[in-house]
């Protein structure tokens, strides 16, 4: 008899408990054939974020964590995953809300029919129904600074950044991708124990392409699974452009791990490209 899959959605907020307690409110209304817990933690060290979702009431699917002190988003995750009981992990952004009942048993069942598959991500509407740019081709040093800055309308330049942001993809197909913004994607316990979860050298950026860096390098697939579809309030914290950036941590915070992903994968191949290189080439032998 197959056991019952377990599903441990983390969320961490980070001043939206209006938005959370939305986000909480879809979860409870999913259909699943799985058993699900909700770790909510608040990185918010905000007395008016914790009274927001003190109503929230706690039971045994529902746990709530209130935070002394703001560490980093890597940490956080890693951290709380430790003490969840599950199969499968979905890792939502707070301001994430999934509004079809039945999308986490859809993701969860196409994962399921597939090993070669760890990673999978629906597809991204922002509440004002346009759709972010998520989906990426490994990250470079030359795209990161030039999709931010003037670069990006020198016409040559521009081809390049289009290229690395997937312009080209039809976002209604189901297909394997470098990398994709982690709001909201779930994960196989087997990948998460192989790697050791996120990579804390990165504080808060560039964890998700290198979780996906190390699935592609075992040989495990990245979905976009736009089958389901979930909604964000669009506000990254990441949006800048140059002229802000010694004026913000944030942006100072991108940059610096930006440079550590780059010097990390100076000489690394790109891992998806080699899967199927090596694919292609034994059906071919």
């Amino acid at each position: 008899m197959q056991k019952t899959p377990k599903i441990s959605v983390i969320i961490l907020n980070y001043l939206k408990a209006k938005r959370v307690i939305e986000n909480i409110n879809f979860l409870k209304n999913q259909k699943w054939d799985f058993d699900l817990e909700i770790i909510l933690v608040d990185n918010s060290c905000d007395k008016n974020e914790k009274e927001i979702l003190s109503k929230l009431k706690k039971n045994n699917n529902l746990k709530i964590i209130f935070n002394e002190k703001n560490y980093w988003y890597t940490k956080w995750n890693n951290i709380w995953v430790k003490y969840a009981s599950w199969d499968f992990i979905l890792i939502l952004n707070p301001d994430i809300l999934i509004k079809d009942e039945n999308a986490i048993f859809e993701m969860l069942k196409f994962l399921q029919n597939d090993e070669k598959i760890w990673i999978i991500w629906p597809k991204q509407i922002n509440d004002n129904w346009e759709i972010p740019i998520i989906i990426r081709r490994f990250p470079n040093l030359f795209t990161q600074i030039a999709r931010r800055t003037f670069l990006r309308k020198i016409p040559w330049i521009k081809k390049i950044v289009e290229k690395d942001e997937y312009r080209d993809l039809d976002l209604d197909q189901i297909q394997s991708v470098d990398w994709i913004q982690s709001s909201c994607f779930m994960l196989s316990k087997k990948l998460w124990n192989k790697i050791w979860g996120f990579d804390e050298s990165y504080k808060i950026f560039l964890a998700d392409p290198e979780i996906c860096f190390q699935s592609w390098k075992l040989w495990k697939k990245v979905i976009y699974f736009p089958k389901i579809q979930v909604f964000a309030d669009w506000k990254r914290a990441s949006f800048w452009w140059f002229l802000k950036f010694f004026q913000s941590w944030v942006l100072r915070q991108h940059f610096l791990d930006s440079i550590k992903y780059f010097f990390k994968h100076i000489f690394s191949k790109n891992p998806r490209e080699e899967f199927y290189f090596e694919k292609n080439k034994n059906l071919i032998g």
